[in-house]
């Protein structure tokens, strides 16, 4: 109610969550307001990934921001992130959550950019697979591949 969802919205994502014995979605809520997420950033994530709804902001997704935070995450660029891709915030591990926030922030980054040299100076290891999935994100975009189907 307080995101300003339409009723429609807000059903269908009742529908994808089961609220009984779990997290209070309130709290995720505020956590997410607590890092700078704006109500439609928040809506965003929520409309993408309504599981994080019922995810422990304690002691789940509280950790995972610090730790993203901790490694050199500006808040803007958190918050841009994981707004784009909500579905970091449900990997297991630091590593992995790690390793997939960085890939998206290249991609995203090469994307503002739209220009191959980005790559050149990507701090990810050339030839690596996520080096070879971002040129392959950028051919797509260039070709006019539209960043959601």
């Amino acid at each position: 109610d307080s995101l300003g969802l339409t009723p429609k919205l807000a059903q269908s994502i009742s529908r994808k969550v089961s609220f009984e014995d779990k997290g209070c979605p309130d709290s995720v809520l505020s956590l997410f307001r607590s890092h700078g997420f704006t109500n439609s950033q928040i809506c965003d994530i929520i409309t993408d990934y309504p599981q994080l709804l019922i995810a422990d902001a304690e002691k789940s997704l509280g950790p995972k921001l610090k730790f993203l935070q901790s490694r050199g995450a500006l808040r803007s660029e958190l918050t841009e992130i994981l707004t784009k891709v909500p579905k970091i915030l449900a990997m297991k591990k630091d590593k992995a959550t790690s390793v997939y926030y960085d890939f998206v922030k290249e991609i995203i980054k090469a994307d503002k950019s739209s220009k191959f040299e980005t790559l050149c100076h990507s701090s990810l290891p050339h030839g690596s697979r996520q080096d070879n999935k971002i040129r392959n994100v950028l051919v797509l975009r260039e070709l006019g591949v539209p960043q959601r189907l």
